[in-house]
């Protein structure tokens, strides 16, 4: 558990994620774009992307847990 924000430099994210990219540059839009995805699912993930990387705050267990599924008659599963 998180008791104070931790951040992580883009040289750090792109030693432990960026293995298929040559390119930190790349890397970065590539990044920005997953974290994106995430949040479409994790709508109150508690991280922000500055200009010095990831910084993620720290949050209730329930802000990470992931929403109901639902069948297509829009019941849960």
């Amino acid at each position: 558990n998180l008791t104070a924000p931790l951040s992580l430099g883009w040289d750090s994210l792109y030693d432990q994620f960026g293995g298929g990219s040559n390119n930190p540059r790349r890397f970065k839009q590539h990044f920005k774009d997953d974290l994106a995805d995430i949040r479409e699912i994790l709508t109150r993930l508690p991280a922000k992307l500055t200009e010095k990387g990831l910084t993620i705050m720290p949050a209730d267990p329930d802000v990470l847990a992931l929403p109901v599924a639902r069948t297509a008659t829009g019941k849960k599963s």
